[in-house]
């Protein structure tokens, strides 16, 4: 199974948890009338629960004992229900009879509503909290849109200030002159807006991109200009597994003149899917150098490059790293692994500590009890790390150069022995 970390937050499960004791108060209080036993059988809501359990205690990252994962379900359902239902034993069998206990004498509404809510608060409860989850058809639809790159409401055209049949000259213009004034403007919200516009041009200028776009919704991910004839740019915007390493070889590939110095931006890069690192990390390093390593219950999974050397790379004498505070997942992952191999010089403040890894497609239970709604588990399986170093979760990539430290321009001149690129990264730094 592909593996990915995605960072989305299943907003609407999260909602749910958060007025779902409100709304099981008002159902209480209404006293709707049982629905019949026969209508839908008791055991439907225990065998779903014991499902999430299982799954949890099978493929969570950390070994989890059934006193302290019965313990989280005990401490759900007095949320749930605002009392407390004792466990008879700590473990599967006291939690299906504190749920038989709690349930009894509630209609299916609320059947269905408290079991829902128990394994989404036990999900939400596991360390790192608020990365597990307990999906429905809409988060799952979320979460593809999130891998493959997708932003269904957003408009790219729009954001350019033109229609969907603009010509290639009408988006130049258009994005010409905004970003001409926002340039002009020093001002938090105008240098969002530069880079909105950035990206829905980086996307549009091309035709290669601009059909994926028109034809599947899919998004730029690799934004790449010469800076100087010495010095060339390349921003990795977002992951995607469809389009980005096409874009970073299609990039590399492009450049004409052979300049010196490569910065690769990695900035504001919330990372996603994780099988993309070996590709794109072997292209600096080689086929089979250990890339990076998931950690479950205890146990090591090494990940090595599957890719050659991408000729075009070779040329770059000098290459600059850029990360910061918002790279996450994936992004800090790759960092990581260049900084290990040392790809280049790492430049920036520390990334944000975002090392969990989830599965890609929610692992299904079998057991339904809502005829109205699927339900699935997002779940935290492992911790990322690069190799022989602590887990990212909670840590992060620190840079080699800390752009916090006012010195921060004269060490990476001597890092590089060329006061023209460090000019660069600080004018990009400053922007």
């Amino acid at each position: 199974m592909k593996k990915l970390n995605p960072n989305t937050v299943p907003w609407i499960l999260i909602t749910l948890i958060i007025i779902g004791a409100g709304i099981f108060a008002a159902i209480k209080i209404k006293g709707n009338k049982p629905a019949p036993a026969a209508s839908l059988p008791k055991s439907s809501y225990l065998a779903f629960t014991d499902e999430v359990y299982d799954t949890i205690q099978k493929n969570y990252w950390d070994k989890i004992s059934e006193p302290q994962l019965t313990k989280l379900y005990q401490d759900a359902s007095d949320k749930v229900l605002g009392k407390y239902v004792p466990l008879t034993s700590p473990n599967k069998a006291g939690l299906e009879a504190m749920m038989s206990q709690a349930m009894d004498g509630l209609t299916i509404t609320q059947k269905n509503l408290y079991t829902s809510l128990l394994s989404a608060n036990v999900l939400n409860n596991l360390p790192p909290a608020g990365r597990s989850a307990l999906y429905t058809q809409a988060s799952q639809q979320a979460l593809m849109y999130e891998l493959n790159n997708v932003t269904p409401n957003q408009n790219l055209y729009a954001d350019l200030g033109v229609n969907n049949n603009a010509t290639e000259a009408q988006i130049q213009q258009s994005y010409q002159k905004q970003a001409a004034d926002l340039s002009e403007q020093n001002t938090p919200q105008a240098k969002e807006k530069l880079a909105k516009i950035n990206n829905a041009y980086a996307t549009l200028s091309k035709p290669s991109s601009k059909q994926l776009y028109d034809a599947q919704g899919l998004q730029a991910t690799i934004i790449s200009k010469q800076l100087s004839p010495k010095i060339f740019y390349m921003h990795f915007v977002r992951f995607s597994p469809t389009t980005s390493i096409k874009e970073f070889t299609d990039a590399v590939n492009g450049i004409n003149n052979r300049p010196d110095a490569l910065i690769f931006d990695l900035r504001g890069n919330i990372g996603g899917y994780l099988d993309l690192i070996p590709q794109m990390l072997g292209f600096f390093i080689g086929q089979n150098q250990v890339a990076y390593q998931f950690l479950n219950q205890g146990n090591y999974q090494s990940f090595t490059t599957s890719a050659d050397k991408l000729p075009g790379l070779q040329s770059f004498k000098k290459i600059i790293i850029l990360i910061d505070g918002q790279d996450q997942s994936s992004t800090e992952l790759l960092a990581g692994a260049m900084q290990k191999f040392k790809v280049g010089v790492l430049v920036g403040t520390k990334t944000y500590g975002w090392g969990t890894v989830e599965n890609e497609q929610p692992f299904p239970i079998p057991d339904q009890f809502d005829f109205n709604q699927i339900y699935s588990v997002h779940l935290v399986t492992a911790l990322t790390v690069v190799e022989g170093q602590p887990p990212i979760q909670g840590n992060g990539i620190l840079p080699d150069i800390d752009v916090s430290d006012k010195t921060w321009p004269a060490k990476l001149t001597t890092a590089t022995g060329d006061a023209s690129l460090t000019k660069t990264v600080q004018n990009l730094i400053s922007q």
